[in-house]
């Protein structure tokens, strides 16, 4: 069933578990993740990225997903997520996208205008709002300060921290990204109660995830991880069967790769049937 991002972000109890905003770009991505949100009953968010948006096509998608999300039992909704440019922001918010994730990266005192902007433009399409901050790279404290000008000048619904780098790939460097990721929520849990959510995170191992997931982390975003196995479903497929040329055997299989990712997810951020909502 659809609903709207501030319907979703009210399921979660912090720290209990978390929700997966789970990339997608086409039919069969979409709909490899909604049949796992079918299986584990679970809620789930598609996350539309900007480069994602502009080649499927914002309102068509949107209507793609509404439309699938008739025959899911449990709660489904769309984010356009790491979106910056302003005419996508107001197309998007003019269709009905139910939640923006924005990032910016302009200098000082225009970086927070500019998402002062957005936050009104949401405001009046009852649009959920989420401000990125990016957490790596050794900008603990700029992150800091730009998190605690974002509660005064543009309230978001929620703050999305943003690794640079993925946190799992490079057993060095990705330790280094989430010891600092974990640093920086439990440096921000001490002055706001604004959401937080990650982005960055989907190669993290289990244990690494629910220590986020038990600081408050409400949502994680999901975006390589799920590419990485549709494409090798899809090689798999046509490695096996070089004869095909129907697109849905082929693409039938790029499917089932990605939706076992999906439910991997969703058993490790604990948001499937049986977790805990009371």
């Amino acid at each position: 069933m659809w609903v709207s991002m501030k319907e979703m972000s009210g399921l979660v109890k912090p720290g209990r578990f978390a929700l997966g905003a789970f990339h997608a770009a086409n039919l069969e991505q979409a709909q490899g993740i909604l049949e796992a949100a079918v299986e584990h009953r679970s809620p789930v968010i598609i996350a539309l990225s900007e480069p994602a948006a502009i080649y499927a096509g914002i309102g068509a998608f949107l209507a793609l997903a509404q439309e699938l999300s008739r025959e899911v039992p449990a709660p489904v909704s769309l984010l356009l997520d790491h979106v910056h440019d302003p005419d996508l922001i107001s197309q998007a918010l003019g269709l009905g996208v139910p939640g923006l994730v924005v990032e910016f990266t302009e200098p000082g005192d225009r970086r927070i205008e500019l998402f002062s902007e957005v936050r009104a433009q949401c405001q009046a399409h009852g649009a959920f709002f989420e401000a990125v901050i990016r957490c790596s790279g050794g900008g603990g404290e700029e992150a800091l300060d730009l998190a605690g000008r974002l509660m005064g000048e543009a309230a978001p619904d929620s703050i999305c921290l943003s690794l640079a780098r993925d946190g799992g790939l490079s057993s060095a460097e990705g330790e280094e990204a989430r010891e600092e990721a974990v640093k920086l929520i439990e440096q921000m849990k001490r002055f706001t109660e604004i959401p937080m959510s990650l982005a960055g995170a989907g190669f993290w191992p289990e244990d690494a995830v629910k220590q986020a997931i038990g600081l408050g982390v409400w949502k994680l975003s999901v975006g390589t991880r799920l590419n990485v196995a549709f494409t090798e479903g899809l090689k798999s497929a046509l490695s096996a069967h070089p004869g095909r040329v129907h697109p849905r055997s082929y693409l039938a299989e790029a499917r089932e790769s990605l939706g076992r990712e999906v439910k991997e997810c969703i058993r490790v951020f604990g948001s499937w049937e049986e977790a805990p909502r009371s």
